[in-house]
């Protein structure tokens, strides 16, 4: 059995409004939380599955503190690039400027590839039974990764779990997270998903961030797991267990109960933050108690929550 932690959306700030204080307490209680875990909570590793930082695409300077921070992570941790440290595409860019600044060279010349090197880029590694993959995705793929990771994902008959910033289906079936965030790689999502969804590719879970909800949806046999975010939204992380039959994983609240916060997509309109499956904002946010908690079962092809 091995275990790791999947954490996403940490946004850390060097500078910026009244909330940073707030913003970098969370991060700090997740990383004591995190390497105060013993037992067979203990990880073999962290990952860190994007928008590490607030405007690491517009500020080198802020990925290197951020860094910092991150690596007083006490497990090895693997890092991807979300779209506050690697901005996706022009758009993005002309919409938030100072912080989505996009990046016209090659992605390892980039501000995050200068602070988190290639493994930020990409990393791919086997423990026991599993193949684990990650990759930093741009709009239109200008970098070509998305021909290392067809490659990297039908190399090994291990049960895969592909790590991407960003998720193929909508987290919640009406209110924001219905349609948004799609078009941030809008144009790679179709080959993306026939690479993840070729059955060849073996690949079992899809680990993910950007949306800051705690979600599953199974999609041809694969889970598509959202790990809400340290920041705004969820205020946790998840721990999963492979073992040869099974993964479980369970939700954790980082320790500081007055920095949670179940809010962030009802802040204005919080009426419109529910649906069939969420009655409230809180629920909208974190997710049932299925999605919080599950297992994934593979004596078959199904698995099941």
């Amino acid at each position: 059995m091995i275990s790791f932690v999947h954490a996403t959306d940490l946004h850390f700030e060097a500078k910026g409004d009244a909330d940073v204080p707030k913003a970098k307490a969370r991060i700090r209680c997740f990383i004591k939380d995190i390497n105060n875990l013993r037992g067979d909570m203990l990880p073999s590793f962290v990952i860190l599955s994007g928008d590490v930082s607030q405007r690491g695409a517009a500020s080198e300077g802020e990925l290197w503190e951020a860094k910092a921070l991150y690596d007083d992570i006490r497990f090895p941790y693997y890092v991807i690039a979300g779209n506050h440290d690697l901005a996706p595409n022009r758009q993005c860019s002309a919409m938030y400027p100072g912080k989505e600044d996009y990046h016209e060279g090659p992605i390892y010349t980039s501000n995050f590839a200068k602070v988190f090197g290639e493994i930020g880029l990409r990393f791919s590694f086997q423990k026991e039974g599993f193949h684990f993959v990650g990759v930093s995705l741009r709009d239109g793929d200008p970098d070509g990764l998305l021909d290392w990771l067809e490659h990297e994902i039908a190399g090994t008959p291990k049960r895969k779990i592909v790590v991407i910033h960003y998720g193929l289906y909508p987290p919640r079936n009406a209110g924001p997270l219905l349609t948004w965030g799609f078009s941030r790689i809008g144009s790679v999502l179709p080959r993306l998903q026939s690479i993840v969804e070729d059955r060849k590719a073996n690949v079992t879970a899809y680990l993910y961030g950007h949306n800051h909800v705690n979600s599953v949806v199974k999609k041809n046999g694969i889970f598509y797991v959202s790990s809400g975010g340290i920041q705004k939204g969820c205020t946790g992380y998840r721990l999963f267990k492979c073992y040869k039959d099974r993964i479980v994983s369970t939700f954790h609240f980082i320790s500081d109960e007055t920095l949670w916060d179940f809010n962030y997509w009802g802040e204005e309109e919080p009426e419109k933050c529910t649906d069939s499956e969420h009655g409230t904002v809180e629920d909208y946010h974190r997710g049932s108690k299925e999605e919080r908690s599950f297992v994934i079962e593979y004596g078959g092809i199904d698995g099941r929550l």
